[in-house]
């Protein structure tokens, strides 16, 4: 009987070490010994979108930076009361660094406005703290939408277009409400 077990365990030991060994593929035909070069294993999980989340961020926070021409009262370099409100909410901000993004001003159309306005800009970023603010005119990222189109866009936020017999219908199959 004692020999029965130690024979058991001799051999159960044997394929142990036969099946972890380096000289053999392992368990399952995987090499413990191999060498996996840089790059191959794959990044944590959530990796991807944690950077993806960053960026969108950034953008996001870089679009609050962009004066569009509504911004400005009429064909003047006077800002508008929200676009001050703007300016004074991310001055308060403080672990706001706006060092390396651009102040950007859409322009006008008006090369003599958009240098006006430029200027204004600018003065009014120093008063409020924003020390040589990076401030240009350039086409921003996120272009604005015209009346019509921002008053359509903000009515239907949260409404639902579906008017088919697909995703979103709210109707039965006969087209009545349960």
């Amino acid at each position: 009987m004692i020999r029965a077990c130690l024979l058991i365990v001799v051999c159960f030991s044997a394929c142990l070490v036969g099946l972890s060994g380096c000289s053999s593929n392992g368990i399952l035909g995987v090499d413990q010994c191999a060498t996996v070069p840089s790059g191959a294993i794959p990044e944590p999980v959530g990796n991807k979108l944690c950077n993806w989340e960053i960026a969108q961020a950034v953008s996001a926070y870089a679009d609050q930076l962009v004066f569009y021409k509504c911004d400005f009262v009429g064909h003047t370099a006077d800002l508008s009361p929200s676009a001050k409100d703007r300016i004074s909410s991310l001055a308060q901000l403080s672990a706001t660094d706006t060092s390396s993004l651009p102040w950007v001003l859409e322009p006008s159309g008006s090369p003599e406005l958009d240098q006006v306005r430029l200027d204004g800009v600018a003065f009014q970023l120093e008063s409020l703290g924003f020390p040589s603010a990076n401030v240009t005119i350039a086409i921003p990222a996120a272009i604005g939408l015209s009346g019509p189109q921002a008053e359509r866009t903000a009515g239907n936020i949260g409404a639902s277009q579906s008017t088919g017999r697909g995703a979103g219908n709210t109707r039965g199959f006969s087209g009545s409400s349960f």
